[in-house]
């Protein structure tokens, strides 16, 4: 059973305590919580500021009322909430009872009401699938596991490709392979942006070259060498990779910037289709380019 077990103080006894003591009643109250953590009763807890620096709300007259300090004026005041997990009362108590923190104050000890608290997990659980753009772990895997796949495809298509020819525009195919790469790295630089990764810190100077509306040019010297593009995109693959793992709960129900929000309103939402979508696309034009040019596979 999960208990909540609130700390309390008497501030007078505490201020008389030298630092000294102080400090001595720190460490022998920390020691203990380890030894919690070692039986596996320890939970988590908060310690509290003085109850000077809190504030009370109440309604009055229809409106939030708010005061400087505790809800009660009482000798004892709240210093910190301890989560315990004990068999039953008895046992939490027995716990509680070698606590070194019951010298300065007692501990109220109350069983937490596991069923509402199953109500209050489940509306967690909700709001992050929201945050995440309803997607869980397994669904990102996937997703992810599909961005992998068109690094691979993205690779082999560029493969036997001379580099001196990347920027040829046969048969009136414009978007040729090293304008693909430059725009394909643009927008994951892009994407790193929006996730506050600092491989986007370029993104608005590569996108200006090779972003959407930029046009490719026939000049091999303005775009890199086949193989820094192909570095660059596995690079910014397994940043991608790492950030959205990291931070799809956080990040994906943050707004997009306000020009793009017609057609991807939240981060989410661009992040799979730049991750699901975009560079399949771009992977049939070149494989359009690549027949264009005489280009075939064995």
């Amino acid at each position: 059973m999960k208990f909540v077990c609130l700390g309390f103080y008497d501030a007078n006894q505490h201020a008389e305590l030298s630092e000294a003591e102080g400090q001595r009643m720190m460490e022998a109250c920390l020691d203990y919580d380890d030894e919690l953590r070692r039986g596996g009763h320890f939970i988590g807890g908060e310690a509290l500021q003085s109850a000077e620096n809190a504030v009370t709300l109440r309604i009055k007259n229809g409106a939030v009322d708010v005061t400087d300090g505790p809800y009660a004026e009482t000798k004892e005041m709240l210093g910190g909430i301890l989560l315990l997990e004990a068999r039953d009362l008895t046992h939490a108590i027995a716990l509680m009872s070698q606590h070194p923190g019951v010298k300065v104050g007692p501990f109220e000890i109350r069983p937490a009401d596991a069923e509402v608290n199953a109500l209050i997990a489940a509306r967690g659980a909700n709001v992050a699938r929201e945050q995440s753009g309803g997607l869980n772990d397994t669904a990102i895997d996937l997703m992810l596991g599909v961005f992998r796949d068109h690094l691979t495809w993205l690779e082999d298509a560029v493969a036997d490709i001379p580099d001196e020819r990347l920027a040829e525009q046969p048969g009136g195919v414009v978007n040729h392979p090293a304008w693909t790469l430059s725009h394909l790295n643009a927008t994951l630089c892009f994407l790193l942006g929006l996730l506050d990764e600092t491989e986007g810190d370029s993104a608005e100077e590569e996108n200006k070259k090779y972003g959407n509306g930029s046009i490719p040019v026939t000049d091999r010297s303005q775009y890199a060498s086949q193989s820094e593009l192909l570095a660059t995109l596995k690079q910014r693959h397994e940043l991608v990779d790492s950030a959205i793992r990291a931070k799809h709960r956080e990040y994906f129900s943050r707004p997009t910037p306000e020009k793009l929000r017609e057609f991807a309103p939240t981060i989410g939402r661009i992040a799979i289709f730049l991750l699901a979508s975009h560079e399949s696309y771009h992977l049939g034009q070149l494989m359009q380019w690549r027949r264009a040019a005489g280009f075939k596979k064995e």
